[in-house]
């Protein structure tokens, strides 16, 4: 950006500080147009924030069988809700997408480490995660999740023996999201 370039997005804000700040209200309309254009960005193919370039999009991720195996797995080293590390999983299971369960309500983890803020790699079943496990509940096939939350839910009830013949498909992860349950396109 040269200077010309430059003094003129100054003067351009500058222009609308002044704005807002005389019509408050105008600030409230700037971001709900933004947020609405944002939503519109990462449901559609996804794209880079006008405010801090990170990339952004809504991914689909469906139970699948690798879940299902990795959910199995905790039920046997943990049958009581006990916690058990992550490694100890990788030992027996190679996905590396069990952390998208707790969308689902199905596991927990421990809770970050307290110096990094990063998670200790412990995990367990959750209640309603046993119940699933055992067969006596059913849940949403998939999920629309962005930056670590999940936006909804969608697809047909699923047992866990309904996921166990679901298998990985990238495809269905990066495919386009247009609308979240429940929303019209």
């Amino acid at each position: 950006m040269n200077k010309v370039e430059r003094r003129l997005r100054e003067k351009r804000s500058g222009v609308l500080a002044t704005l807002v700040a005389r019509y408050p209200w105008l600030e409230l309309l700037l971001l709900r147009d933004a947020r609405r254009k944002w939503r519109e960005t990462i449901q559609a193919r996804g794209g880079d924030c006008p405010c801090c370039g990170r990339f952004g999009k809504v991914y689909r991720r469906n139970l699948d069988s690798g879940i299902a195996r990795g959910l199995l797995l905790l039920s046997q080293f943990g049958p009581n809700g006990e916690w058990v590390h992550y490694h100890k999983l990788m030992d027996h299971y190679d996905s590396r997408s069990f952390g998208k369960t707790q969308y689902w309500g199905l596991v927990e983890p421990h809770g970050p480490d307290t110096a990094t803020g990063a998670p200790k790699g412990l995990w367990r079943l959750t209640e309603t995660g046993m119940r699933f496990v055992r067969g006596e509940i059913t849940v949403n096939q998939y999920c629309l999740h962005y930056d670590h939350e999940c936006l909804g839910y969608g697809g047909p009830q699923i047992t866990i023996q309904d996921a166990f013949k679901t298998p990985f498909e990238y495809s269905q992860v990066f495919d386009a999201v247009r609308s979240l349950p429940g929303e019209t396109p």
